[in-house]
Protein backbone atom coordinates (compact mmCIF):
# COMPACT_ATOMS: atom_id res chain seq x y z
CA UNK A 1 0.00 0.00 0.00
CA UNK A 2 1.27 3.43 -0.89
CA UNK A 3 2.08 5.73 2.09
CA UNK A 4 0.66 8.86 2.62
CA UNK A 5 2.40 11.66 2.66
CA UNK A 6 1.84 14.19 6.15
CA UNK A 7 0.87 17.35 4.77
CA UNK A 8 0.58 20.49 7.83
CA UNK A 9 -2.41 22.51 7.96
CA UNK A 10 -1.90 26.73 8.96
CA UNK A 11 -5.50 27.47 8.43
CA UNK A 12 -7.06 28.01 12.06
CA UNK A 13 -9.61 25.42 12.74
CA UNK A 14 -13.35 25.55 12.48
CA UNK A 15 -13.56 26.03 16.07
CA UNK A 16 -16.71 27.38 16.72
CA UNK A 17 -18.69 24.82 14.92
CA UNK A 18 -16.44 22.25 16.88
CA UNK A 19 -17.79 23.34 20.43
CA UNK A 20 -21.17 23.82 18.67
CA UNK A 21 -20.94 19.82 17.48
CA UNK A 22 -20.93 17.25 20.13
CA UNK A 23 -18.10 14.63 19.93
CA UNK A 24 -19.53 12.50 16.92
CA UNK A 25 -20.58 9.12 18.46
CA UNK A 26 -20.17 9.75 21.97
CA UNK A 27 -24.30 9.69 22.78
CA UNK A 28 -27.25 7.78 21.58
CA UNK A 29 -30.45 9.84 20.96
CA UNK A 30 -33.74 9.49 19.57
CA UNK A 31 -32.85 11.94 17.46
CA UNK A 32 -29.47 10.68 16.15
CA UNK A 33 -27.57 7.21 15.16
CA UNK A 34 -26.32 4.95 17.62
CA UNK A 35 -23.04 5.86 19.11
CA UNK A 36 -19.56 4.72 17.54
CA UNK A 37 -16.98 2.55 19.20
CA UNK A 38 -14.13 4.03 19.65
CA UNK A 39 -10.86 2.41 18.61
CA UNK A 40 -8.47 2.36 22.17
CA UNK A 41 -5.00 1.44 20.99
CA UNK A 42 -3.20 -0.87 23.34
CA UNK A 43 0.33 -1.93 23.08
CA UNK A 44 2.65 0.42 21.45
CA UNK A 45 -0.41 2.58 19.58
CA UNK A 46 -0.98 3.59 23.11
CA UNK A 47 2.22 5.86 22.95
CA UNK A 48 0.77 8.57 20.35
CA UNK A 49 -0.34 12.28 21.81
CA UNK A 50 -1.99 14.66 20.05
CA UNK A 51 0.12 17.78 20.45
CA UNK A 52 -1.22 21.10 20.42
CA UNK A 53 -4.81 19.37 20.41
CA UNK A 54 -6.79 22.42 19.84
CA UNK A 55 -4.90 23.67 16.07
CA UNK A 56 -6.60 20.35 14.90
CA UNK A 57 -9.33 20.99 12.05
CA UNK A 58 -12.07 18.93 14.61
CA UNK A 59 -10.67 19.62 18.41
CA UNK A 60 -10.77 16.41 20.60
CA UNK A 61 -12.71 14.80 18.14
CA UNK A 62 -10.03 13.20 15.64
CA UNK A 63 -8.00 12.44 18.58
CA UNK A 64 -10.83 10.51 19.53
CA UNK A 65 -11.54 8.98 16.66
CA UNK A 66 -8.22 8.28 15.89
CA UNK A 67 -7.62 6.31 19.70
CA UNK A 68 -5.56 8.87 21.30
CA UNK A 69 -5.04 8.75 24.72
CA UNK A 70 -2.85 11.30 25.82
CA UNK A 71 -3.78 14.85 24.19
CA UNK A 72 -2.06 18.74 24.95
CA UNK A 73 -4.29 22.02 25.37
CA UNK A 74 -2.71 25.24 25.49
CA UNK A 75 -4.61 27.89 27.97
CA UNK A 76 -3.85 31.13 29.92
CA UNK A 77 -6.63 33.27 31.96
CA UNK A 78 -8.63 35.84 29.75
CA UNK A 79 -11.81 37.11 30.40
CA UNK A 80 -12.14 36.08 33.98
CA UNK A 81 -11.81 32.05 31.91
CA UNK A 82 -8.96 29.42 31.41
CA UNK A 83 -8.99 30.02 27.80
CA UNK A 84 -7.27 27.91 25.51
CA UNK A 85 -4.73 29.86 23.18
CA UNK A 86 -1.59 29.06 21.10
CA UNK A 87 1.23 31.53 21.28
CA UNK A 88 -1.12 34.27 22.47
CA UNK A 89 -2.26 34.94 18.95
CA UNK A 90 -5.89 33.29 18.81
CA UNK A 91 -8.17 32.34 21.40
CA UNK A 92 -9.71 29.05 20.69
CA UNK A 93 -12.49 29.38 22.98
CA UNK A 94 -12.25 28.52 26.94
CA UNK A 95 -11.07 24.93 28.33
CA UNK A 96 -14.22 24.01 29.91
CA UNK A 97 -16.22 23.94 26.78
CA UNK A 98 -13.84 22.60 24.25
CA UNK A 99 -12.55 19.87 26.63
CA UNK A 100 -13.51 19.39 30.15
CA UNK A 101 -17.38 19.44 29.69
CA UNK A 102 -17.41 17.19 26.78
CA UNK A 103 -14.78 14.27 28.06
CA UNK A 104 -16.93 14.65 31.85
CA UNK A 105 -19.77 13.31 29.09
CA UNK A 106 -18.14 10.93 27.77
CA UNK A 107 -17.28 9.77 31.59
CA UNK A 108 -20.81 10.22 32.66
CA UNK A 109 -21.85 7.78 29.98
CA UNK A 110 -19.23 5.52 29.40
CA UNK A 111 -17.53 5.45 32.95
CA UNK A 112 -14.03 6.41 30.92
CA UNK A 113 -13.06 8.02 27.74
CA UNK A 114 -13.24 4.74 25.96
CA UNK A 115 -15.36 2.84 28.36
CA UNK A 116 -13.13 0.35 29.31
CA UNK A 117 -11.63 1.68 32.19
CA UNK A 118 -8.20 3.09 30.62
CA UNK A 119 -7.23 6.39 31.87
CA UNK A 120 -7.24 9.41 29.60
CA UNK A 121 -3.87 11.91 30.24
CA UNK A 122 -4.87 15.71 29.70
CA UNK A 123 -2.00 17.85 29.61
CA UNK A 124 -2.83 21.35 30.51
CA UNK A 125 0.27 23.72 29.14
CA UNK A 126 0.04 27.23 30.81
CA UNK A 127 1.31 29.41 28.22
CA UNK A 128 4.43 31.67 29.62
CA UNK A 129 4.31 35.66 28.75
CA UNK A 130 0.44 36.03 28.07
CA UNK A 131 -0.75 34.13 31.59
CA UNK A 132 -0.87 36.40 34.57
CA UNK A 133 -1.30 34.98 38.22
CA UNK A 134 -4.52 34.27 38.32
CA UNK A 135 -4.87 31.78 35.94
CA UNK A 136 -3.76 29.84 39.35
CA UNK A 137 -7.11 31.04 40.92
CA UNK A 138 -9.30 29.80 37.69
CA UNK A 139 -7.80 26.67 36.93
CA UNK A 140 -7.53 24.89 40.29
CA UNK A 141 -11.35 26.10 40.51
CA UNK A 142 -12.23 24.94 36.81
CA UNK A 143 -10.43 21.33 37.51
CA UNK A 144 -12.12 21.20 41.00
CA UNK A 145 -15.42 21.12 39.40
CA UNK A 146 -15.10 17.89 37.41
CA UNK A 147 -15.29 14.85 39.08
CA UNK A 148 -13.73 12.78 36.10
CA UNK A 149 -10.43 13.59 37.54
CA UNK A 150 -7.70 11.63 39.27
CA UNK A 151 -6.78 13.16 42.88
CA UNK A 152 -2.46 13.25 43.24
CA UNK A 153 -0.29 13.46 46.44
CA UNK A 154 2.83 15.63 46.58
CA UNK A 155 4.67 12.02 45.66
CA UNK A 156 3.10 12.65 42.45
CA UNK A 157 1.20 9.08 43.17
CA UNK A 158 -2.63 8.92 42.65
CA UNK A 159 -4.75 9.01 46.03
CA UNK A 160 -7.91 8.97 44.42
CA UNK A 161 -8.59 6.64 41.07
CA UNK A 162 -10.06 8.65 38.41
CA UNK A 163 -10.57 7.94 34.63
CA UNK A 164 -9.17 11.29 33.39
CA UNK A 165 -5.24 12.56 34.65
CA UNK A 166 -4.61 16.22 34.12
CA UNK A 167 -0.87 16.94 33.83
CA UNK A 168 -0.03 20.49 34.61
CA UNK A 169 2.98 21.66 32.81
CA UNK A 170 4.82 25.34 32.19
CA UNK A 171 4.46 29.05 33.50
CA UNK A 172 3.13 28.68 36.82
CA UNK A 173 2.22 24.99 37.06
CA UNK A 174 3.73 25.13 40.55
CA UNK A 175 2.49 27.79 41.90
CA UNK A 176 -0.77 25.35 41.68
CA UNK A 177 0.07 22.96 43.85
CA UNK A 178 1.63 25.36 46.91
CA UNK A 179 -0.09 24.79 49.87
CA UNK A 180 -1.68 21.44 48.80
CA UNK A 181 -2.05 17.89 50.37
CA UNK A 182 -3.87 16.98 47.52
CA UNK A 183 -4.59 18.15 43.98
CA UNK A 184 -6.83 16.96 40.56
CA UNK A 185 -3.59 17.41 38.87
CA UNK A 186 -0.23 16.33 38.75
CA UNK A 187 2.71 18.37 37.60
CA UNK A 188 4.71 17.91 34.41
CA UNK A 189 8.78 19.22 34.69
CA UNK A 190 10.71 20.49 31.82
CA UNK A 191 13.64 17.87 30.60
CA UNK A 192 15.10 15.11 32.09
CA UNK A 193 18.27 14.62 34.53
CA UNK A 194 20.99 11.87 34.00
CA UNK A 195 22.42 12.48 37.56
CA UNK A 196 19.78 11.51 40.54
CA UNK A 197 17.41 14.60 42.35
CA UNK A 198 14.45 14.30 44.41
CA UNK A 199 10.89 14.52 42.62
CA UNK A 200 9.49 18.17 42.79
CA UNK A 201 6.03 18.23 44.93
CA UNK A 202 3.89 16.35 42.25
CA UNK A 203 5.72 15.43 40.09
CA UNK A 204 4.68 12.52 37.89
CA UNK A 205 5.40 13.62 34.14
CA UNK A 206 8.40 15.11 32.61
CA UNK A 207 8.37 16.38 28.87
CA UNK A 208 11.46 16.50 26.92
CA UNK A 209 12.56 18.50 23.67
CA UNK A 210 13.84 16.55 21.09
CA UNK A 211 16.75 18.23 19.61
CA UNK A 212 17.85 19.35 23.32
CA UNK A 213 19.03 15.24 23.58
CA UNK A 214 18.75 13.94 19.89
CA UNK A 215 20.65 14.69 16.25
CA UNK A 216 18.41 11.63 14.75
CA UNK A 217 16.01 13.02 12.37
CA UNK A 218 14.36 9.75 12.01
CA UNK A 219 16.09 8.36 9.05
CA UNK A 220 17.27 5.16 8.94
CA UNK A 221 18.03 3.36 12.11
CA UNK A 222 18.60 5.21 15.25
CA UNK A 223 22.36 5.54 15.86
CA UNK A 224 23.33 3.22 18.65
CA UNK A 225 24.90 5.70 21.02
CA UNK A 226 21.73 7.75 21.11
CA UNK A 227 19.51 4.64 21.79
CA UNK A 228 21.78 4.03 24.40
CA UNK A 229 21.17 7.82 25.79
CA UNK A 230 17.21 7.35 25.37
CA UNK A 231 17.13 4.13 26.88
CA UNK A 232 19.54 5.81 29.99
CA UNK A 233 16.82 8.80 29.88
CA UNK A 234 13.89 6.57 30.50
CA UNK A 235 15.46 4.68 33.21
CA UNK A 236 16.40 7.11 34.86
CA UNK A 237 12.54 8.66 34.83
CA UNK A 238 11.20 5.14 35.71
CA UNK A 239 13.66 5.12 38.32
CA UNK A 240 12.20 7.95 40.15
CA UNK A 241 8.44 7.29 39.28
CA UNK A 242 7.90 9.62 36.60
CA UNK A 243 7.26 9.13 32.85
CA UNK A 244 8.27 11.17 29.43
CA UNK A 245 6.60 12.86 26.68
CA UNK A 246 8.91 13.66 24.17
CA UNK A 247 8.22 16.63 22.37
CA UNK A 248 9.45 18.31 18.75
CA UNK A 249 10.49 15.04 17.33
CA UNK A 250 10.93 14.81 13.67
CA UNK A 251 7.19 13.69 12.98
CA UNK A 252 7.68 11.93 9.71
CA UNK A 253 6.65 8.07 8.92
CA UNK A 254 10.02 6.85 9.25
CA UNK A 255 10.56 8.28 12.60
CA UNK A 256 7.37 6.82 13.94
CA UNK A 257 8.04 3.26 12.06
CA UNK A 258 11.45 2.86 13.85
CA UNK A 259 9.40 4.54 17.07
CA UNK A 260 7.18 1.78 17.52
CA UNK A 261 10.20 -0.39 18.26
CA UNK A 262 11.76 2.20 20.90
CA UNK A 263 11.26 2.67 24.80
CA UNK A 264 9.31 5.70 24.79
CA UNK A 265 6.68 6.48 26.97
CA UNK A 266 4.44 8.92 24.87
CA UNK A 267 5.31 11.41 21.61
CA UNK A 268 3.86 13.99 20.42
CA UNK A 269 2.40 14.29 17.31
CA UNK A 270 0.59 16.60 14.53
CA UNK A 271 -0.03 14.24 11.83
CA UNK A 272 -2.69 11.89 14.02
CA UNK A 273 -4.30 10.02 11.57
CA UNK A 274 -1.48 9.28 9.62
CA UNK A 275 0.94 8.41 12.63
CA UNK A 276 -1.98 6.38 14.38
CA UNK A 277 -2.54 4.36 11.08
CA UNK A 278 1.67 3.31 11.52
CA UNK A 279 1.13 2.56 15.42
CA UNK A 280 -1.68 -0.06 14.69
CA UNK A 281 0.40 -1.44 12.27
CA UNK A 282 -2.43 -1.08 9.44
CA UNK A 283 0.21 -1.38 6.66
CA UNK A 284 4.15 -1.34 6.50
CA UNK A 285 4.90 1.99 7.05
CA UNK A 286 8.97 1.62 5.26
CA UNK A 287 10.28 -1.24 2.51
CA UNK A 288 11.13 -3.99 4.59
CA UNK A 289 10.47 -3.03 8.21
CA UNK A 290 9.70 -5.54 10.77
CA UNK A 291 8.19 -4.39 13.21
Amino acid sequence: MALAVFTATFAAPDVASARARPIRGIASTAEGPPPLSFFMPVGRAAMGHSHNDFAQEHPLDTALEEGYSSIEVDVTDRGGEVAVVHLGLWTFGTLKSMYLDRLQKLVDEKGSVYGDGRAFTLWIEIRPLISGEAIVGYLRKVLEAYPMFAVFGRSGKIVKPGPVEAVVINSHSEELFEGRESAPACLGTNGVDLTARPNEPFECWNYVHWSNYFDWDGGGEMPKAELERLRTLQAGAHARGVRTRYWGVPDTPSFWAHARNLPFDIVGTDHLKSTMDILRGLFPALPGFKP
